[in-house]
């Protein structure tokens, strides 16, 4: 999608993980043009040690902002792939700290199994919720650059999650109840992610669609 919006006079953006190849398989080699050393190319926060911004999610956020600030008269794409939520668990140390003062008034650990693995079916995870309120805060920062720049009502958003949250292995930081199972399973605690699209003067604010999607649906659907 960003060959096609690059030929098409979008100016493209890429910021976060990329798990989708290697040498020859770049986002570079995939229709990104911004290439600045790694500082926002797939070995984003690779060189550095983990700096009170574990996730790099304020990195990408400013990034981000920083190119859409930069872009504004112009037709552009940007991917935000972000680090969070994932292992391993982390985020800034303020707001760790805030939330492992509520995790005093949560629930305690509660446990069953799906298949031969533990579920987690309590969520307490302070680093977690911290995690994901960095997530929100750096969200909202974007929404606020475009609102700022006067890009809102000219500019598709796309909100998505890649699976189902981590509730029976590496470290089962998250539960995902009501739903059955989590990340690597096909129930839906698995495979039905959270997906917000606002697309102005098509999306009604409020309303729900009911047909089944999945990622590769934004290609054609955009172009069109």
């Amino acid at each position: 999608i960003a060959e096609s919006l690059r030929d098409a006079g979008y100016a493209t953006f890429f910021a976060g993980k990329w798990h989708l190849g290697n040498a020859g398989f770049m986002p570079t080699d995939q229709g990104f043009t911004n290439d600045d050393g790694g500082e926002t190319g797939p070995k984003f926060g690779a060189k550095t040690k983990p700096d009170g911004d574990p996730k790099k999610t304020d990195r990408i956020t400013d990034a981000a902002v920083k190119f859409i600030e930069s872009h504004k008269d112009q037709p552009f794409f940007a991917y935000l792939p972000f680090n969070a939520p994932h292992v391993p668990i982390g985020a800034r140390a303020d707001l760790v700290a805030k939330w492992e003062e509520k995790a005093k008034q949560a629930p305690a650990d509660m446990w069953g199994k799906e298949g031969d693995n533990k579920l987690r079916m309590v969520q307490n995870n302070a680093q977690y919720a911290a995690m994901l309120e960095q997530l929100d805060e750096g969200i909202g920062r974007v929404l606020t650059a475009l609102e700022k720049n006067g890009l809102t009502e000219k500019t598709i958003i796309i909100f998505m999650s890649d699976n189902g949250g981590l509730s029976t292995s590496e470290g089962t930081p998250t539960s995902n109840l009501p739903l059955r199972g989590g990340k690597g399973w096909p129930y839906e605690g698995g495979v039905r992610e959270p997906m917000i699209v606002v697309a102005p003067g098509v999306t009604k604010p409020g309303t729900t669609c009911e047909t089944p999607v999945i990622s590769t649906d934004f290609y054609p659907t955009l172009l069109q």
